[in-house]
């Protein structure tokens, strides 16, 4: 009985330290960087870790004035965060998952409802293409619909 009790400390203490250090026991494919940033390793972009950076939900219009403000305080070291393209947001979800559609394990904190991309509707311009972190499906929303905002940055 007792070595069972050992054991079952070890493992929980090794999955603390562990996620402490941004490694993931179920996926390793995302690791943090700084308290402020995630990396995606297979894809190679960087992400803000608050899904919820701005702590509330905008229009479509109004996110290139954030995301110049981010830039100009140099968030997280870096001053060429963007909006996703509609491709790059959706390579974070993972469908076989539900609120949030994000792997197990994953890094980020403040994952909301659903989130702008910069991929403007071909069909409709007053449109733009969105993702659900929630369901995982891809949606196009008028631009003055207030949604969130999920800053990226290339490597």
């Amino acid at each position: 009985m007792k070595s069972k009790y050992v054991l079952m400390v070890v493992c929980v203490f090794s999955v603390m330290l562990i996620s402490a250090f941004g490694v993931y026991a179920q996926d390793s494919r995302f690791s943090i960087l700084t308290n402020l940033t995630v990396k995606d390793a297979k894809t190679g972009l960087i992400w803000t870790r608050s899904a919820d950076i701005a702590s509330k939900s905008m229009t479509w219009v109004s996110i290139d004035a954030f995301i110049k403000g981010l830039n100009k305080q140099k968030y997280g070291g870096y001053t060429d965060w963007r909006l996703p393209e509609v491709h790059e947001l959706f390579s974070i979800i993972d469908t076989n998952y539900h609120k949030p559609s994000l792997t197990q394990g994953h890094p980020f904190i403040d994952v909301r409802h659903e989130y702008w991309s910069s991929s403007v509707c071909a069909y409709k311009n007053d449109n733009a293409w969105a993702v659900s972190a929630n369901h995982g499906n891809v949606t196009v929303h008028d631009k003055n619909t207030s949604l969130h905002v999920w800053p990226v940055r290339s490597e």
